[in-house]
């Protein structure tokens, strides 16, 4: 954690949700600044600038703090694109970013309180979809892209929006997460490991798609999705902070199991074969990948051996796809009905991987898990849980609804 008060010179709740839910806990200090850009200004430069003033306009008037500040800018080509003025001003903006690419520039800083300052710039390329008027007049009728430069947020119905981006999703958000942290560290305002630097920038971005979704951020379980990760790299998670992990061989759980300590959640995340079942109970909090009777029947009958009733999800096939398995949409309440009815079980929720798409479908997708959700829910069964998103989409799935996100090569690094 940090050695001094940490101070952030910006009223956005975002910035502040990425900062706290990274293990910080900065006060409040907005900076009031002249926030015009220089004739000519590139936004790069203009978002760099705006960070430093903001950060040193605070730093001036406390001390011993570490301040942290941040600025945003949207820009199309060389045009700086800043708050829409009124609901024309915003269509207006949204119509001239449809079907195109644009990036973000988020500059930072941070003044560690005995003169020393670092600061950057990160930069996202993001392009929209096409948008209809009755997409544009929804979201602008909606209120959120009054107060966001370019006139939309990714981090709400924004998101929606979006076909594609690169780089940082926190950047896009207002603050690039892991970029401040190593600041941080480098100025021995930080001092946690690499690993665990990139698990508080995931906790950070946790934090900020929960609160956009009305939840608070313990409601939402990272998996780290440990396939084929070695036996010195799943120690290095442990040690980290990693609580929860995602397994999807039983071979390979059996080898890592000595690993796991009574603090350890272990999920089953990975294709099932009934002949496996007996070597993988006891020994899991859940199984998330059934998608049929006979595979609940041999799950129970081993619970039950075990004296457990085993939580599990039903792996749903959301696209029809040929290559994934899990049940048909169609298919779902009568297998859920089936799956109630045997001891030994306890059908907790829906688990799917979506069609591989652009960002905006994937969000579709994430949506019809949760109204599948909702539609097969019910007082005597309650189907809590959506396992859904990864590295590349977890923040739109917990916008969506996931309260179990599984990560892979984000959290875990490359496989073994």
């Amino acid at each position: 954690m940090s050695s001094l008060p940490i101070i952030l010179a910006s009223a956005s709740p975002r910035r502040l949700a990425l900062l706290e839910g990274a293990g910080l806990r900065p006060r409040v200090e907005p900076a009031h600044i002249d926030e015009t850009p220089l004739r000519a200004e590139q936004p790069r430069v203009f978002a760099e600038r705006m960070a430093i003033e903001k950060a040193d306009a605070i730093a001036r008037t406390v001390s011993r703090a570490c301040v942290i500040a941040g600025d945003t800018v949207v820009a199309l080509g060389d045009e700086i694109l800043g708050k829409p003025r009124d609901v024309e001003d915003a269509a207006h903006m949204l119509r001239r970013l449809s079907g195109q690419a644009h990036q973000v520039f988020s500059g930072w800083a941070v003044c560690d309180g005995a003169g020393r300052r670092v600061s950057g710039v990160a930069v996202s390329d993001v392009t929209f979809t096409d948008l209809s008027e009755g997409d544009i007049a929804s979201y602008v009728a909606s209120g959120e892209p009054m107060d966001k430069a370019g006139a939309y947020g990714i981090q709400g119905e924004g998101g929606r929006l979006v076909q594609r981006y690169t780089g940082d999703y926190s950047n896009i958000v207002g603050l690039p997460l892991a970029d401040v942290l190593g600041a941080l560290a480098h100025l021995d305002q930080f001092s946690r490991s690499p690993l665990a630097q990139k698990l508080a920038m995931i906790r950070g971005r946790v934090a900020v798609a929960a609160h956009e979704s009305g939840r608070s951020p313990e409601s939402v379980e990272v998996i780290a999705a440990s396939k084929g990760q070695s036996l010195d790299r799943m120690r290095a998670l442990r040690s980290a902070g990693v609580t929860s992990f995602g397994e999807s061989y039983v071979s390979e759980l059996l080898v890592k199991r000595p690993i796991f300590d009574s603090d350890t959640r272990v999920h089953f995340i990975g294709h099932l074969q009934r002949n496996k079942v007996r070597k993988l109970i006891p020994g899991v909090v859940s199984v998330q990948t059934v998608d049929s009777v006979r595979l609940g029947e041999e799950i129970g009958k081993r619970a039950r051996m075990a004296q457990l009733e085993l939580p599990i999800l039903v792996q749903v096939n959301l696209g029809g796809e040929e290559t994934k398995s899990g049940c048909a949409i169609d298919d779902l309440e009568s297998l859920l009905n089936a799956l109630r009815s045997i001891d030994g079980l306890c059908p907790v929720g829906l688990m799917a991987i979506p069609p591989r798409a652009g960002l905006a479908s994937t969000r579709s997708w994430f949506r019809t898990l949760k109204d599948l959700r909702d539609s097969v829910a019910t007082d005597e069964s309650p189907i809590k849980h959506l396992s859904m998103g990864m590295s590349a989409d977890f923040d739109a799935a917990i916008i969506e609804g996931a309260t179990m996100i599984r990560l892979g090569t984000l959290l875990c690094g490359p496989r073994s």
